[in-house]
């Protein structure tokens, strides 16, 4: 009997760890969402040899998921497609904003078989703070056959991930409740 409930137990462990790592978060005590009606700016990500088909595809489908849902929040979100170093930093402080980073991309490709890893962040500035207020982190990894997928399909497929972990979160965040009336 004993023997049965630790080889469940350890059936449990090993396939947790072997799921999609989760999202890890850092909120600062004074994090709170802009409010209702305000627009919040995303800028560019920081991308680090990454492949600019994964990197535009991040950030236009974050926006357009938060978008699409933005009944919900109250808030609307606008891509600026111009680098940071072009954004005036007066401004961008004046203004709840979005910015990330993309990076620690690894493809790694046999002759039947790709692995994919990438990290992510992604941080939440409210106006008047230099810091973030909210940091989101991502690891996310894919492992194919190349006989039953392809690479345009894996790398769709990860850019899911990464915008579903994120949107997820910040909906949370943004979305007005009566257990969060900060948001309100």
């Amino acid at each position: 009997m004993v023997r049965r409930w630790s080889l469940i137990v350890f059936c449990y462990f090993l396939l947790s760890g072997c799921s999609a790592a989760g999202v890890q978060r850092n909120r600062s005590v004074d994090n709170l969402p802009p409010p209702v009606g305000e627009s919040v700016y995303v800028i560019p990500f920081l991308a680090v040899m990454v492949p600019s088909a994964i990197e535009t595809g991040i950030l236009d489908r974050l926006v357009d998921t938060l978008n699409r849902d933005a009944q919900l929040t109250g808030r609307e979100l606008i891509i600026l497609k111009r680098t940071p170093a072009e954004i005036d930093a007066a401004w961008l402080a004046s203004h709840y904003y979005i910015g990330g980073e993309l990076f620690g991309f690894v493809r790694d490709s046999g002759c039947c078989s790709t692995e994919m890893r990438l990290k992510a962040r992604l941080a939440y500035y409210q106006p008047g703070k230099t810091q973030p207020t909210l940091t989101l982190a991502v690891k996310r990894e894919a492992f194919f056959d190349h006989d039953s997928s392809t690479l345009a399909g894996e790398e769709e497929r990860l850019i899911n991930d990464v915008v579903t972990a994120f949107t997820d979160e910040l909906l949370l965040f943004l979305t007005p409740s009566e257990k969060n009336p900060a948001v309100e």
